[in-house]
């Protein structure tokens, strides 16, 4: 999906890369509210910020 700047500065408090880089929003898809507090713990264990 491609979508504008203005539109992908609403999804983050970051700044938007320059374009020598690409910059990436993924979404996932889980069933309850338990997996979605589990990836998020893994994640802050292994140095998501």
């Amino acid at each position: 999906m491609h979508i504008t700047h203005e539109m992908f500065s609403t999804f983050t408090k970051r700044t938007i890369a320059d374009g020598t880089t690409t910059p990436v929003l993924n979404a996932i898809e889980v069933n309850s509210r338990e997996q979605v507090d589990q990836i998020v713990k893994l994640a802050l264990e292994n140095g998501v910020a």
